[in-house]
This record gives C-alpha cells, structure tokens and sequence, in this order.
C-alpha cells in the first residue's frame, strides 16, 4: 500500500442557479485541554453550555491539518474531481447541467459526484463502542481511513439555544449507533453514505483465519500480564476482538487509536474481505484494498476531567470538521444544512473547469454541487456571488478559504444553490500558474 494527504474591465458577475443554508457552525466553548496524549490532574466535568449561533471558521492563519491536506489535494485534485463528474456525465441517472461536454470548453458545467464514505462502528455484544472509523472512497485508485478515538466529544442538543458535549462512547450506548453517526457527522460536517454496524461475530466471519498485525504498544490486562505483544504478530479469528476492545488503566487513548488503525492497515492489505454479508461494509473493503490508501486520526485534544472519571477528548482549537476530514473527502456531501452549497467554475480558462478550487473550497467547509466553466473567460477578480441575506456570512467564510476574490449579491432568487463562484486572475496570481488549489497562507 501507498500513503498519501465586477471590477472594470472584467465580464459582468456569472449568475446562476439556493436557499441559504447555515455555514458550518463551530464547537461550543473549550475547556481546559492538554495536548493528545498527556496526563493530568483533577478536575471538575463542565454543565451544559450555551450554544452559541453557528459562526463561519477563521482560515486567516492555516492549521496543519489543513496544510497537509491542501497538500495532498492540489497532487490529487486533477484525478478525484474529473473521475468524479465522469461518473456522473457517464450514468443513466446522472443529470448534465450544460449540453456541452467539452471540458476545456466555455459554458461547460457538470454535477460534482460526491466522495463515498462510510462510517464503521464497531460495537461490543454489551453494547459498548469498541472503535470508530470513516472509511472513504476517493476515486478509482485512491481511498482514506480516518480513525475517530473513542472518547471525542460530540454535541447533543438540549433545547433551543443549549447544546452538551457527550463522548461518542457514551452516546452509543444510551442512545444507540444512529444518534451517534448523527451527531459524529455534524461534528466532521460530513453526510455519511453509509453507517456500518459490526459486531464481533461480524469481524470473525470476514476474517475467518489469521491476520498479521504490526502491534504499535504492548496490550496488557488488569494484572500487567501482557496479553498481546508489541511488534508484528498473528492474530487468530478469535483474538481479534480482544485485541481491539482490550484496554488497561496505564494506556492512553492514542495508543488504542494507534492500535485500531493498524488493524485497518492489516485488514485492508490482506486483501481479504470475508463473506459477503448484508452489513454493506464489503463495497468498502473491496475497492480500498486495491487503492492507494491515506491514513488519518482525528486530530484532538484531552479534556481535564475529574478523578476516576473516563478520558475525554475534544476536537483540537483551530481544526474544523470540515479540515480533519479534507485529506481523505475531498469533496465532501455536507451534514445537512450545514455546508454552503455551491456552483464553482473557472474564469480564466486556465483552470481546468476549476477542479483544484473546489477541493480547497471543500476542505475550507463548502460543498461543491457544480463544477466547470464560465461562459465567457478574462475575470481579473474572483467573483463570489450569494442570493439572499443569509447567505453573506456563507460568502466571507468561501472569500476567507480563498484568499481573494470579491463578495457581489445578486438579486436572483430562483437558484437551488447558496453561492456561485467565478475564479479570476487573483486566484492565479496567489496559487501559481499551475494552481490547482494550494495550501493557502
């Protein structure tokens, strides 16, 4: 397997085909955290909190999350998009938006098809949640697996205006696998194509007989015996649901984390899918074991929690969903209501139908619907149109992911989408001649 992460003089502004959805909303206020991985001291847990209305994230400064996937996109941007709107140009239900269908052409649209991804929980005959995974399909050749420990904290609402943080443990246990998926994909602003339940009888029929494991940290039981050694090792049928549910009181969340994603490293370079079950888990299996696959942990941080009380964690300060997920969903169908929905086509006749600024529009929290070109090419400026109030906040979060490009509303109201993009010359001059996308400031 490969690894992987209107001024004057310029046309008049494109109009094109939303209501306003709201922009991607950002965690309640933080409490005390520590970097993943550390230990400390007591603490008392927070109440419910107010939850303020959404706010559209800050990309003035870049994480490094967002640095690393913008890296790997604008290598990959080309093959994930074209590969997608093939599929779309090319099915029997696919819906073109223009009668053109030469790309490099003026006027040429076509709808976005989305990147496949999968969450797989993998739950305990208790009921406990023993792993969380969001498995991806990126293209023909290309997949991603992101690890989500655990512990992290997702969002409950309360009431109108209160929200409280619950760890995705918790969560599936009181209220079952589907609240859970819910409330994880508003988190990673992400809409799941398909939710995942596996059980340990499920693993072992997939994985009938061995499987080398290459072990990051010893796993120990309650009285320090080690019961599955550090380094490569074979795992029987049986042992590999204690190896992935065994946990002792001196092992950090990251060393389990750690532990999950080599199973999936293994699982999906074994080849081996097991039975075909009715679980849809072998669509994902089967074509990742063939693909280049990118594997990512959910970057987080540890609550301080008080003594005797389970670990949390919280989505690391500066990270949005919408990042985290960038490096393997590179273009993302959004949790509902909660991406900017949006037409983005090349103004410059450079950009190859504007493929590379949509994945960074993507990864900076917008969902593309429509990707191509202008009908005509020579904007100097980016042009960054919203059709309704609501949607301004939504076109400054899109103008901040970009870097340039001026905000214009239009008074058309008849368009399904929230904002239609023209990339003009300034987007060339930020990213380089050969942009297709960047990593930003």
């Amino acid at each position: 397997k490969e690894e992987t992460a209107g001024t004057a003089g310029a046309p008049a502004p494109e109009q094109s085909s939303g209501a306003a959805e709201t922009a991607e909303p950002s965690p309640t206020p933080q409490p005390a955290v520590r970097s993943f991985g550390e230990r400390f001291g007591p603490m008392t847990l927070e109440p419910p909190v107010p939850f303020d209305p959404p706010e559209a994230p800050s990309f003035q400064r870049r994480s490094p999350a967002l640095l690393v996937a913008a890296a790997v996109l604008s290598v990959a941007a080309v093959a994930l998009v074209w590969v997608g709107v093939q599929v779309v140009l090319g099915s029997s239900d696919g819906k073109l938006v223009t009668k053109i269908d030469d790309r490099a052409a003026p006027g040429f649209e076509a709808v976005v098809a989305k990147t496949q991804t999968g969450l797989v929980l993998m739950i305990g005959d208790d009921g406990v949640l023993t792993s969380a995974t969001v498995v991806a399909l990126g293209s023909e050749t290309t997949g991603g697996v992101l690890s989500i420990p655990v512990e992290t904290d997702v969002y409950m609402a309360l009431g109108p205006g209160l929200a409280a943080p619950v760890a995705l443990r918790e969560l599936v246990s009181t209220a079952g696998p589907d609240a859970a998926a819910t409330a994880l994909g508003e988190l990673l602003n992400l809409g799941f194509s398909d939710v995942v339940v596996l059980r340990p009888a499920d693993l072992g029929q997939r994985i009938s007989s061995t499987l080398t494991v290459n072990n990051p940290t010893a796993v120990t039981g309650p009285d320090g015996a080690v019961l599955f050694a550090k380094g490569s090792i074979t795992l029987r049928a049986e042992e590999l649901w204690p190896f992935l549910s065994s946990t002792s009181a001196s092992e950090e969340p990251a060393a389990r984390v750690a532990r999950h994603e080599a199973f999936w490293r293994a699982w999906l370079a074994s080849g081996r899918s097991g039975s075909a079950g009715s679980s849809g888990i072998d669509e994902y299996l089967s074509a990742l074991a063939s693909d280049q696959i990118t594997y990512q942990t959910l970057p987080v941080t540890e609550v301080l929690v008080a003594d005797g009380q389970q670990e949390r964690l919280r989505l690391s300060p500066g990270v949005t969903g919408a990042e985290a997920v960038a490096p393997i969903v590179p273009l993302p169908e959004g949790a509902p209501g909660r991406r900017p929905r949006i037409r983005v086509v090349d103004g410059t006749g450079q950009l190859d139908a504007a493929q590379g600024a949509a994945v960074l529009l993507a990864a900076g929290g917008g969902q593309v619907d429509i990707i191509g070109n202008s009908r005509i090419f020579g904007f100097a400026k980016t042009q960054i149109v919203y059709f309704e109030d609501s949607q301004k906040e939504a076109a400054e979060q899109m103008r901040a992911v970009l870097g340039v490009g001026e905000i214009v509303q239009t008074t058309q109201t008849n368009s399904a989408l929230d904002l239609s993009i023209t990339i003009g010359e300034d987007y060339l001059e930020r990213f380089g001649p050969q942009a297709s996308g960047g990593a930003g400031d």
